[in-house]
């Protein structure tokens, strides 16, 4: 009764205001004050209701008008006409304002209304469910545009790095070589997303939802190739979502979402250096949209050129050869594409492409004399169609597909006294294909709402081939293939509408997956989520799941080779002078999928009583087994010999047959590094480091953020915010081994990463600093352990938006000290006392130092 009496006096209420507003209508402007929003995508009614609750104000509507409409997620700073424009887009509905309420007019319409500039997308289905408009259970990290460029970050790999839940390990600029782990490379240049530090392999990523071409060797996406300027958001799930998506999401999945509606033309320049020499950077972008009633596009050429660092540039480094490479050089071209064409009222087809050509150059100085040029070049190319078909009001059927390509030129010269003494080229080539058909719909409708169901199925290809520079000759690869099956539901239970006391709203959300890889494996990963909110102002998330990913094809595929070294090379100093020793690497055909599963609890906070207040806490659990690793992995190599835990993997005096035997499935690849000729007599060891399955790792920890917008009157917002990570982390590479630290140990992440901000905005401009730590690890490459010191930088960054009509136009310029008190990475000692490799674990840290830089973008 109290229900009906409510939606009685509203309509009454609004019938009134149309009626005065009808008569001298008051037209909303975005000239008022902007402010911060967070609103989740949900039914439009509970929407414009949260939006009325952050501004103070009353949005009043006919319960009619927004019946069975969703709406966008709202997370950003917008005036509140345009906040209340991007609710309502595709509804044929509007705001006018009367007195000190809003009120919404207007007859609901399907036909798709103009879109608003670059703010936010129309799509209503977000990252980790297959379901328009859903809210998952599982916590989402959502970094927008204005929020990059106000932290001063040109590239999505400076970005995800910033992140405290990805490690900055695997396949990113910076890493130098002497770490621990084949993925620990920088191959091509590029950065990936490394969710708790499981690898890049176990992180997906994805571009507006579709798959791109894997990179390089280790089976990582390469993000800094996507332009920031095309970029709406970047959503992170740190969950396990195999169930959505399949193999790879383990750690969990990285999607970036462009800007579907851009009107207009942007140029920009930005000039940047380290203070302490070397990484000059010079950056340009240019950016044009044009939007029609039925379609529109957008596209962007961004180009960036960077000098190298080189020991000679930090005093921290005067160790090792003045040509050695910390950071390098780099020169990145980058083209993106992405539009989308109405065909008929009810199908629309769009595309998404990408291409990105990236030159480097690093060099590995063994001394004065001698070193590793190694100069890749890498190109990529992505093209993703889709066509979406509006069956009726209710369903829609969704057909895609995806086809990309990766390949990395790689070129390495050995210089001996000035002259090439060697040289290794070839390709690392990656095809990428895949089609896909889905449809989500509503199947039916409860007391709480609608009951949505999103099922489909599609087919993946993927090839790697390492190859010489002719072709010729291949050095390991191949492909696989899967196809699969899904579906998702999602419940409602009770939802605001229904006034309950005891709930403000519960829902449940099921997904199940069935993937077939031929010669593998099948596998079926289910997910389950719950979200109860006992009130508007708080909400308790659960989730369950399955992920698995499938064996990379370089380690199923890579040349298998033989090296002999002296026994001391690999820590067998206990035998006699002239003793040497082999170690096996390569592929492995015969691997299985990784599996894990996954618990995540999240508690979140957002009450009415502090407007722009927002608050989560998450609890993650994933129990990972059967990774695939190599058991005697980088620098682990000097110690195969001595080390207990690598006993199980080490053949003791092996006989000639043996030795004869494992020559032989190498194809006769036998390296000699021993100094002295081959003699099996000699040999008194094997260690077998070829890939395997057996792995077991344990992973939880408590993620922390909080946001809060706070208006200062006269003198403009303030706004808080902050981020934090505690890992536990452990791994077991058999039965028979003990089980090890990973979180806190050198070359894996912290125990605890933090970034914390504080900003100040009035009118234009906007004045934010970002506090970065990162704990102490333990550095246990040796007996004598040692820790390895905690870092905690500051930045600062002004960013001054000048307005369309000032004088000299639409203008932003921004200024931005990254490390601002010029903190150095801290010591760690050269893996095996090397002075060609970094004294500092590059893994977690960079050489660039106190980094500044200028921007300037001009809207035409």
């Amino acid at each position: 009764m109290r229900k009906i009496s409510h939606n009685l006096a509203n309509i009454i209420a609004v019938a009134s205001a149309v009626g005065i507003a009808t008569a001298s209508p008051i037209l909303l402007a975005d000239t008022q004050t902007e402010q911060t929003f967070h609103i989740e995508a949900q039914n439009l009614a509970d929407a414009l209701r949260a939006l009325g609750a952050q501004l103070g104000r009353e949005v009043l509507f006919q319960p009619g008008q927004v019946e069975g409409r969703l709406s966008p997620r709202l997370d950003g700073r917008y005036a509140p006409a345009q906040a209340l424009r991007l609710l309502l887009k595709g509804t044929g509905l509007r705001a006018i304002e009367n007195g000190g309420s809003f009120v919404i007019v207007g007859s609901p319409t399907s036909q798709r209304a103009p879109e608003d500039g670059d703010a936010a997308s129309t799509t209503l289905l977000v990252t980790g469910s297959r379901i328009r408009g859903a809210n998952i259970a599982a916590p989402v990290i959502e970094v927008s545009q204005k929020e990059m460029r106000q932290s001063g970050q040109n590239d999505l790999g400076e970005v995800i790095r910033s992140l405290p839940q990805s490690f900055s390990g695997g396949q990113n600029p910076s890493v130098a070589p002497g770490n621990v782990g084949i993925a620990n490379q920088n191959l091509s240049g590029g950065s990936t997303a490394n969710l708790r530090g499981l690898g890049g392999d176990a992180t997906l990523t994805l571009l507006n939802g579709h798959r791109l071409s894997y990179g390089s060797a280790v089976q990582a996406v390469d993000i800094s190739a996507i332009p920031v300027s095309v970029v709406s958001r970047m959503e992170v799930i740190p969950d396990g979502a195999s169930a959505i998506y399949g193999s790879d999401a383990v750690g969990g999945v990285v999607n970036i979402i462009l800007k579907r509606d851009y009107e207009g033309y942007s140029t920009s320049a930005r000039w940047a250096a380290a203070t302490d020499g070397g990484d000059v950077e010079q950056q340009y972008n240019a950016t044009a949209g044009i939007r029609w009633s039925s379609g529109g596009f957008i596209v962007a050429y961004d180009f960036l050129k960077g000098s190298d660092i080189t020991a000679r540039d930090r005093s921290y480094t005067d160790y090792m050869p003045d040509a050695a490479t910390l950071l390098p050089e780099r020169e990145n071209h980058s083209i993106i594409f992405s539009g989308h064409q109405a065909i008929g009222p009810d199908l629309e087809f769009a595309v998404d492409a990408l291409f990105n050509r990236r030159e480097i150059s690093s060099m590995l100085a063994l001394n004065a004399s001698s070193g590793y040029l190694n100069t890749p070049v890498n190109k990529s190319f992505a093209l993703a169609p889709s066509l979406a078909w509006r069956v009726n009001p209710d369903w829609t059927v969704t057909l895609s597909g995806l086809y990309g390509r990766d390949r990395t030129d790689y070129d390495q010269r050995y210089y001996s006294n000035g002259a090439v003494a060697s040289r290794a080229y070839g390709c690392y080539c990656n095809v990428a294909r895949s089609v896909e058909l889905g449809a989500e719909g509503k199947l039916l409708n409860l007391p709480a709402g609608e009951v949505r169901l999103a099922i489909g199925g599609g087919y993946r290809y993927n090839s790697f081939e390492d190859t010489n520079a002719s072709g010729s000759q291949s050095n390991g690869g191949g492909s696989i293939d899967s196809s699969y099956a899904f579906g998702e539901l999602n419940v409602p239970l009770v939802s605001p509408e229904q006034d309950l006391s005891w709930a403000y709203r519960i829902s449940i959300n099921g997904a199940l997956r069935y993937e077939r890889y031929p010669g593998i494996d099948e596998v079926a990963t289910p997910k389950l989520g719950l979200i109860y909110s006992p009130t508007r102002d708080f909400d308790l998330k659960a989730s369950w799941g399955k992920s698995f990913k499938a064996p990379t094809l370089l380690q199923q595929y890579q040349m298998r080779y033989v090296t002999l070294r002296a026994a001391s090379a690999y820590g067998g100093t206990q035998f006699p002078t002239g003793s040497v020793a082999m170690m096996s690497q390569g592929g492995n055909p015969d691997l299985k999928p990784e599996r894990a599963e996954t618990w995540t609890i999240t508690l979140g906070a957002h009450p009415s009583a502090v407007p722009g207040l927002q608050l989560d806490a998450s609890y993650f659990n994933i129990r990972y087994k059967n990774r695939i690793i190599q058991p005697i992995s980088g620098v682990n190599q000097y110690s195969a010999l001595s080390n207990p835990i690598f006993a199980d993997y080490v053949v003791y005096a092996p006989d000639a047959a043996t030795q004869a035997a494992l020559i032989a499935s190498t194809n006769g690849q036998l390296n000699n590094y021993s100094g002295a000729p081959y003699d099996p007599s000699s040999v008194v060891a094997i260690a077998f480091n070829n890939f395997i399955n057996g792995t077991q790792q344990k992973i939880e920890g408590f993620d922390l953020s909080g946001r809060y917008s706070l208006p200062i009157g006269a003198l403009g917002e303030l706004t808080l915010g902050g981020n934090a990570s505690w890992l536990k982390s452990t791994e077991q590479i058999n039965e028979n081994a003990p089980v090890t630290r990973l979180a806190g140990i050198i070359y894996n992440p912290p125990k605890f990463r933090g970034r914390f901000n504080i900003s100040w905005t009035k009118d234009s401009f906007t004045l934010a600093g970002y506090l970065n730590h990162s704990g102490r690890l333990r550095d246990t490459r040796s007996t004598s352990q040692s820790d390895v010191k905690s870092q905690t930088t500051f930045d600062l960054n002004a960013l001054l938006n000048l307005p369309a009509d000032s004088l000299l136009g639409a203008l932003d310029v921004a200024l931005s000290a990254r490390n601002l008190f010029n903190a150095r990475p801290p010591y760690a000692a050269p893996s095996g006392g090397n002075s060609f490799y970094v004294n500092y674990d590059s893994t977690n840290y960079s050489p660039i130092g106190r980094f500044v830089s200028l921007s300037i973008t001009k809207h035409w």
